[in-house]
């Protein structure tokens, strides 16, 4: 009878393995970011006729100069999310005797695009409701047996049966802040 346990425990085993997937679930993968950042702000501060310094300066120094070509640099971005897959951006640029040229690559150049002036800012406001006042379990089930302070039931202006103090929701009249007994 054990034999017979054991063998069906191991075989349950194996079947439930072999049906699993190629990825564990709850591994963490990291972000892996490579290369130099170009944002669209420094593609549109290049402009025809820079030098190489002045490029340097605006996106920084190239990824990959080109030995047999030293007029063309490549700037590459690469980003691999750990569970997606990975995004890469190049971008060329162009010089002839040592001022820029043109630039290609996979981001839109700034003579390309139109200008800011000719976007339209868009205003949204949200309303929210106000959220109703909530009560922990303990207080709900004091106020269901009427043995708990409802606050909703009772208006702003009460007396209380405490000594005698008037609560009011209203400035007090002149000379009446004294009428009430000491505790």
């Amino acid at each position: 009878m054990d034999k017979l346990l054991i063998f069906i425990i191991g075989y349950a085993s194996i079947s439930l393995v072999a049906c699993s997937t190629e990825r564990l679930p709850g591994i963490y993968r990291i972000d892996v970011q490579q290369g130099n950042i170009i944002t669209q702000d420094m593609l549109d501060k290049l402009k025809l006729g820079m030098s190489k310094q002045q490029v340097t300066f605006v996106l920084g120094t190239p990824l990959v100069v080109d030995t047999f070509l030293p007029d063309r640099w490549y700037y590459v971005y690469s980003f691999k999310s750990g569970k997606k897959q990975r995004e890469q951006r190049t971008i060329t640029v162009w010089f002839k005797d040592d001022k820029l040229l043109r630039v290609s690559g996979d981001v839109k150049i700034g003579a390309y695009q139109k200008p800011k002036s000719e976007e339209s800012e868009q205003v949204t406001s949200v309303i929210v409701p106000p959220r109703p006042e909530s009560t922990g379990p303990f207080s709900g089930l004091m106020n269901k047996l009427g043995l708990g302070h409802n606050s909703k039931d009772t208006p702003p202006d009460t007396k209380s049966s405490k000594e005698g103090t008037e609560i009011s929701s209203q400035p007090a009249k002149e000379g009446e802040s004294d009428k009430t007994p000491p505790p």
